[in-house]
C-alpha cells in the first residue's frame, strides 16, 4: 500500500534532518579528536589540566614537556604534528634553561637548532 504523499513529505524531510545532524556529529567529532593530545601526553603533562590542553594554543608548553621528559612516541608525535620545522624555531626561542641539559642536546642535533636562546642572569 503506497504512503500518502503527507507522510511521505515528513518521512523524507525526516532523512535529511538526519543525515545532515549525522555530517554535522562527525564532522565536529573529527574536530574534536584532531585537537586533542593523545592520552600517552598524560604522564608528561601531569602538572596541567589535559582535558582543557589544545595542541595549538599550548604549543610551546607541549614541545618543552615532550623534549624534557617524553619518550621515542612524544617526540615522533611532534615531528608529525607539528612539523621539524615548527618545533627548531620553538627550540630557538625558549630559553634554553627551560631544557634539560641533556634533552637539549639531543633536540639540538635532531633539530638541526644552531642558536639557543641564553636569557642574562642580571646586570652585574
Amino acid at each position: 500500500m503506497p504512503l500518502p504523499a503527507r507522510s511521505f513529505c515528513i518521512l523524507n524531510a525526516r532523512q535529511k534532518f538526519c543525515q545532515i545532524h549525522n555530517l554535522c556529529y562527525i564532522g565536529s567529532m573529527a574536530k574534536i579528536s584532531a585537537s586533542r593530545l593523545p592520552a600517552s601526553f598524560k604522564t608528561i603533562l601531569w602538572s596541567y589540566d589535559f582535558a582543557t590542553l589544545d595542541p595549538e594554543v599550548d604549543k610551546k608548553t607541549i614541545i618543552v614537556q615532550s623534549i624534557n621528559y617524553g619518550d621515542l612516541t612524544h617526540w615522533r608525535w611532534l615531528i608529525t604534528h607539528y612539523g621539524k620545522e615548527t618545533v627548531h624555531d620553538i627550540i630557538e626561542t625558549i630559553p634554553a634553561t627551560e631544557f634539560r641539559p641533556r634533552a637539549l642536546r639531543l633536540a639540538t642535533f635532531l633539530f638541526a637548532v644552531r642558536h639557543l636562546n641564553h636569557v642574562p642572569r642580571g646586570a652585574h
